[in-house]
């Protein structure tokens, strides 16, 4: 405080000191009457003048999820007193955040203070996020088709990062696995589509990414030939089986005697 004529005393409240100054940390909330009193040539005068504290805003309670999977959008909020909630990203409280809602979520400390309507800056309340990495699912199989059933696929995880979890389904309405490379025997003919669902889980917050193939196992058909003439005339010489969903074998006899 500043006073004319100056060269008197201030008094009146433990919060000012005889030379005019004030802190607002030695005194309870509320409206502190100061006096100043001064002398000059013998008279006195005295004036009296008031200060209002009031109440630092309680530091806000910030809520919402910590963890989310790489990409999604941020779900934090703040709950104060009914002042202003100014949101930072950085602990001395210099970079402000625009809006927290709708922000792609990173791995990152936020801050939130509260602003009074007097002016009055609240402690700062952190909340910190963690991102787990999306997976990619995919995978490969070693089924090359006209293979009939029964018949057992090889199926190979090409699903990125390491450490997921696998949970597999073939298609044929009962065939699962949890494994990483798992073999299935379909035993009927028909059209399957297998499913690959990779997770990628912390704390859990699951990320999921999902693949799928289909592949198409056929019934066993046989054509035999009722009658071949062995006899190197260029016709009917050999005995050929037709045939589809079977593994094949080439071999070739010779049939009669031979003469010299």
């Amino acid at each position: 405080f500043t006073a004319t004529p100056s060269g008197g005393a201030w008094a009146g409240n433990t919060g000012i000191n005889p030379g005019g100054t004030f802190d607002p940390t030695a005194v309870a909330a509320g409206t502190h009457s100061i006096l100043y009193m001064v002398t000059v040539n013998g008279c006195s005068a005295t004036e009296t003048t008031s200060v209002t504290v009031y109440d630092n805003p309680s530091a806000p309670i910030i809520s919402g999820d910590r963890i989310y999977c790489v990409g999604d959008l941020l779900s934090i909020g703040a709950i104060g007193s009914g002042g202003t909630l100014t949101w930072y990203s950085d602990s001395s409280l210099t970079q402000t955040v625009d809006s927290i809602d709708n922000m792609i979520a990173v791995g990152d400390t936020f801050y939130v203070v509260e602003t009074s309507p007097e002016g009055c800056i609240s402690l700062a309340d952190s909340f910190s996020v963690s991102t787990v990495e999306n997976p990619i699912a995919q995978f490969t199989t070693d089924y090359q088709g006209n293979i009939a059933a029964p018949v057992t696929v090889n199926f190979t995880n090409g699903s990125t990062p390491a450490g997921a979890t696998y949970y597999w389904i073939f298609g044929d309405g009962t065939g699962i696995s949890t494994l990483e490379d798992p073999s299935y025997m379909y035993n009927d003919t028909g059209m399957f589509t297998i499913t690959l669902i990779t997770t990628m889980s912390q704390d859990g917050q699951d990320c999921i990414d999902s693949a799928q193939v289909s592949i198409e196992i056929n019934a066993t058909t046989m054509i035999l030939p009722n009658v071949f003439t062995p006899n190197e005339d260029g016709d009917n010489d050999y005995f050929y089986l037709q045939s589809t969903g079977l593994k094949t074998r080439s071999e070739e006899r010779r049939v009669g005697k031979e003469c010299r």
